[in-house]
């Protein structure tokens, strides 16, 4: 072998924590139609990232209302409140807590 066909391997472990892992909530959906029609029928605010779904999500209606939540469980909205109640549509502000990180925005519901 000369010395321009010369290979090397390299391997590294990288050991990443959920801090380390760049999250926004520009990555979730603004607006859903829970119509419960099998597309887009909730939001699911881990979009994949398994370490979102240890965190809290908080919804709040347009007067500041705690209408949903989920603490330290699987964070999907499906439009109800914590009694199942469909809710109207209209804007809902939401808080997302990603270790010790508030993460906020707004999402549309639609029927």
């Amino acid at each position: 072998m000369s010395i321009d066909d010369c290979r090397d391997t390299s391997i590294q472990i990288i050991n990443i924590d959920a801090a380390t892992i760049s999250f926004t909530s520009d990555s979730i959906a603004n607006v859903f139609t829970p119509n419960y029609g099998a597309i887009n029928d909730d939001i699911d605010f881990s979009m994949g990232n398994d370490f979102v779904d240890c965190s809290n999500v908080y919804v709040y209606n347009r007067w500041g209302a705690l209408i949903f939540e989920s603490i330290e469980g699987f964070p999907i909205w499906a439009g109800r409140t914590f009694v199942g109640k469909p809710c109207q549509e209209g804007v809902y502000f939401y808080r997302l807590e990603v270790n010790e990180t508030n993460y906020t925005g707004y999402v549309t519901l639609l029927r």
